[in-house]
Order: structure tokens, then C-alpha cells, then sequence
């Protein structure tokens, strides 16, 4: 994944959620950006929640191979609105994108430990996960929010 801020004119960039190859447009009036054409298979949540997911899994990748700091969720306590920071566990040893689960349901990214999906990343852009997944996912999971990935400090941020 390449942001526009470091996008060179002359390569080209493709739409990581459907391939085609997207517009680099940097000008000295508009923002650097990328713009893609009109798609019936594509839209911003479908990006936006696949970019999402690419994300995590390379924040964890990277984590694992001690090239950045841990991964850290941002998370709001329910009863006293208090933001903090909740590194994830050291056990955890990869991230798997669209791990099926015993159960039958596929999650967003899967955290594994030994080979199996121990605990489960949900990705939300548009809606929160149904009701029915939530109830019935076989692993702990957390929703996060596509629309807030970022890294500060060398630490990834992902605000549930």
C-alpha cells in the first residue's frame, strides 16, 4: 500500500479492494490522491474496508518481524468513556485475512497463535458486525474502524 503523499507520478497504482488501476493525480492546486473510475464491483467501503484489513495484518506482520513497536487498539471504557491504549498479546504470532471459523463464519483478520485462529479482528466502515455473527463467533473478537488507521510513534493505532 502506497499513500499519495509518497506516490511517484511516473508508476503505476492499483485499487487494492478490485485491482483496476487507479488515476495518480498531484497538481500544484489539489491534493496528491488517487482516483478510480467508475466501478459496479467497487466502492469506497469496499476499499476502504480492505485497505483496513491489509493494514492490521501488516502491522502485525511488521510487529512480529520487530520492524515497528507493538500493535496497539485504542479502546473506550463502556462505563467511564475513558480512552486507553491495549497492546496486543505477545502470544500472538500472525494475522490470516478471511479466516473461515469452525462455526462456519469468516472473520476479518484472524490472530493466530500455534496455526489457529485464537482471536479475531472485525473491520467496521459502514455497519457494525449482525447480531447473529457477534453472538456466534467461536473466538473473542473487537471492531475496529476502518475510517481511523494510523501509526504514531512507530506504534499502529486502530480506534474501536
Amino acid at each position: 500500500l502506497i499513500t499519495p503523499a509518497t506516490a511517484i507520478k511516473e508508476n503505476d497504482y492499483f485499487c487494492p479492494s478490485c485491482g483496476d488501476k487507479l488515476i495518480f493525480r498531484k497538481g500544484q492546486v489539489k491534493v496528491p490522491h488517487f482516483a478510480h473510475g467508475a466501478s459496479n464491483i467497487c466502492n469506497q467501503e469496499t476499499i476502504t474496508h480492505k485497505t483496513a484489513k491489509i493494514l492490521i495484518q501488516k502491522a502485525i506482520t511488521d510487529w512480529k518481524a520487530s520492524k515497528t513497536g507493538p500493535v496497539t487498539t485504542l479502546r473506550e471504557c463502556r462505563i467511564c468513556r475513558e480512552i486507553f491504549e491495549q497492546k496486543l498479546p505477545e502470544k500472538v504470532e500472525n494475522a490470516a485475512l478471511e479466516v473461515r471459523l469452525q462455526n462456519g463464519f469468516i472473520v476479518d483478520v484472524a490472530l493466530m497463535v500455534e496455526g489457529k485462529p485464537q482471536a479475531a479482528i472485525e473491520v467496521k466502515v459502514s455497519h457494525e458486525v449482525e447480531e447473529a455473527k457477534a453472538n456466534s463467533l467461536a473466538v473473542p473478537f473487537v471492531e475496529l474502524d476502518g475510517n481511523d488507521t494510523r501509526v504514531r510513534e512507530n506504534i499502529y493505532i486502530f480506534k474501536t
